[in-house]
């Protein structure tokens, strides 16, 4: 019986709508340090005011670590990919690395905030449970993939995979779609 597409298909338009909104998103968070100041969202000595503050601040830390795993990991992965190995080392070597950047990641998440003396925010929350979730099934397709030969689980992988692409991309669009919405509200209150 053939394998069904649908998963296939699901991960594959997650991904892209992940390349497409990292980069607008990231726009997005240049024109907020041009419009604050590098020093609002870095500088442990600035003071954080109210908790709309506090929630841009960790935000802005989710997406330049998003940015600087967006930037190594795709790279990585088509080099181990394009690599002339047995192929079950290969597979050995694909999930640790994923689940080395992954965990870096979120290490760098846990650390930049701590260093700015922050809290999460609801987006960073969601995207680092939702790496948690990630993390769990690359450890899953390590075992299985890497060392038992076992596909059970490949659908489920592409359906947790998917999930937390769109999970990541809702998160990180939250934020920067309800200040544009805010600022659209207080423009309109003007005239």
């Amino acid at each position: 019986m053939a394998q069904s597409l649908e998963p296939e298909l699901y991960n594959w338009i997650a991904v892209r709508t992940y390349q497409v909104v990292v980069p607008v998103v990231f726009m997005y968070l240049i024109y907020m340090i041009k419009k604050k100041g590098a020093r609002f969202f870095y500088d442990r000595n600035q003071a954080v005011k109210t908790d709309s503050e506090k929630s841009l601040i960790s935000w802005s830390i989710t997406v330049w670590t998003i940015v600087m795993l967006y930037m190594t990991d795709g790279y990585v992965n088509q080099a181990i990919l394009d690599a002339d190995m047995d192929y079950l080392v290969r597979r050995r070597l694909f999930y640790f690395t994923k689940m080395c950047f992954l965990t870096a990641f979120m290490l760098c998440i846990y650390t930049l905030h701590r260093l700015r003396n922050i809290s999460f925010s609801q987006s960073t929350r969601v995207v680092f449970y939702s790496s948690t979730c990630n993390i769990t099934m690359f450890f899953a397709q390590f075992i299985l993939r890497g060392y038992l030969e076992n596909d059970i689980l490949l659908a489920a992988y592409r359906q947790v995979s998917a999930v937390h692409y769109i999970v990541c991309c809702l998160a990180i669009l939250y934020l920067p779609l309800r200040l544009f919405i805010a600022d659209l509200k207080l423009r309109k209150g003007e005239y």
